[in-house]
């Protein structure tokens, strides 16, 4: 179930079902946030859960609500004719495989917006069926979510270290803290979405606390969290959000899964991350429904449209299987069979194309201005995040990464279109950044067979 759609609602009625029939229930979530989030709507249900921890009683109620951490620790466990996971993505972690030898004989059903992991390793063996209730466009055609607003950048084209498949935060935050980066944020919110309430998504707590002081300087109520903000600190700072007190929470890896304040309008993007659950759950922030709300502003300062090839709004078709999952499309782009072929990361739409109700606009990452400048989405930009698939492909076979160049190229001729000139500039810095040595004139003849367009205010985006 897609991020806002009530995945809270529905396995607290599914706890009330099984209690009412006289069945120990275990709602297992990962963060004591959480816990006492699920705790207030259990008792909205007439349910009065008991919660395994130091701090709390030891009850025999026929609903627990512990942290994974918690019950891993217990030697004494509670029963369990039902276990239900609240962000069952997290299952494969050694703290969560343990619950299926601990109660062999309960009936286990996680939930999820994303069922995908970071290391692509999927849940077969744990989970037996995958249930997908509506795709997001159901929800958006019914009501139940606003639509995105999506606005991109460039990606960030500087190298950065990855370790055990995620970027090095070392070496991401001081990218993202650099002069060039750090201001993108409040430049961003101040040309889009001012005095909206909205989330900053960053790198580290200095990081948070820097975008922090950007808006406070800036005269709009912000204010800093993580998961080392002291607890009454942080409650406090939750409620001065929710209640309007504060308009912008900037924060490090605590404002994702499962946070459930519906009136946040804008969601800021200022930190990369190769995790597609992580950037699908930020998104998610921005497209709850509230009393007045129109749409979910995506603002994304750092790229991460093209590191996922993905915009708010995309539909996947997640399974059990290992890898990234299938996108569903409401009209298949004539994508080349190899690339189709090769790898379900490959099954790439054509931007601004499969996201039915989506507005997509491209902004441009400041340089000397300071500024972000907001640019309309084009065609041929469209069709740059196809060009990505093959430099991805091309590295994946090992082959020569300038081949990515000439099969872009035939690609667009089997579809009558010819490389426009914001195309080639946008091959040509690639392949300089990618350090592929290419013959003096390579450029000049490429661009002379092609019909170069009249050039547009995207080609700054890519210069």
């Amino acid at each position: 179930m897609p991020t806002g759609t009530g995945k809270t609602t529905l396995f607290c009625s599914l706890a009330q079902e099984q209690i009412c029939k006289n069945q120990h229930v275990l709602l297992v979530v990962h963060r004591i946030e959480l816990v006492e989030q699920i705790y207030d709507r259990l008792k909205k249900f007439g349910i009065i859960p008991g919660i395994i921890g130091d701090k709390y009683p030891k009850t025999n109620y026929k609903c627990q609500v512990p942290s994974i951490q918690t019950l891993a620790r217990r030697t004494i466990l509670p029963p369990a004719d039902w276990i239900i996971i609240d962000e069952c993505h997290h299952a494969k972690a050694e703290s969560y495989q343990k619950l299926w030898g601990l109660y062999p004989k309960a009936n286990i059903i996680g939930f999820t917006a994303t069922p995908i992991r970071l290391d692509g390793q999927g849940f077969k063996g744990q989970f037996q069926k995958m249930i997908n209730l509506h795709s997001i466009h159901w929800y958006f055609d019914n009501n139940y979510l606003v639509r995105p607003e999506h606005h991109v950048c460039s990606y960030i084209s500087e190298p950065i270290k990855v370790n055990n498949g995620e970027y090095d935060s070392a070496a991401l935050s001081s990218l993202m803290n650099h002069e060039k980066y750090v201001h993108d944020p409040l430049n961003a919110y101040l040309t889009h979405a001012k005095g909206k309430k909205g989330v900053v998504f960053c790198v580290d707590r200095k990081h948070s606390v820097r975008v922090k002081d950007d808006f406070l300087k800036a005269g709009i109520t912000a204010a800093h969290i993580d998961s080392e903000t002291p607890k009454e600190q942080r409650e406090q700072i939750n409620k001065d959000f929710k209640s309007g007190k504060i308009l912008i929470l900037t924060n490090y890896d605590i404002v994702s899964e499962g946070y459930d304040v519906p009136d946040i309008e804008v969601v800021i993007l200022a930190r990369k991350t190769k995790s597609l659950s992580l950037y699908l759950q930020w998104i998610g922030r921005a497209l709850r429904k509230f009393e007045g709300k129109t749409k979910g502003l995506i603002l994304d300062c750092a790229g991460l449209w093209l590191e996922h090839r993905a915009i708010a709004g995309d539909d996947f078709n997640w399974t059990l299987d290992d890898g990234i999952p299938l996108k569903l499309k409401e009209k298949d782009p004539e994508m080349p069979a190899d690339i189709k072929e090769e790898s379900r990361e490959m099954e790439i739409p054509i931007i601004g194309e499969n996201s039915k109700g989506a507005i997509i606009n491209m902004t441009e990452s400041p340089q000397s201005s300071g500024e972000i400048t907001l640019l309309p989405i084009t065609s041929d930009l469209r069709r740059i995040v196809v060009f990505e698939a093959y430099i991805h492909c091309a590295k994946k076979k090992k082959h020569k990464l300038l081949s990515s160049v000439f099969q872009y190229n035939d690609y667009l001729k089997n579809q009558n279109a010819t490389l426009s000139k914001v195309e080639i500039d946008y091959c040509m810095k690639r392949m300089n950044e990618l350090n592929v040595i290419v013959k003096q004139g390579f450029w000049w003849h490429l661009q002379k067979s092609s019909v170069a367009t009249d050039v547009t205010a995207t080609e700054a985006l890519f210069n």
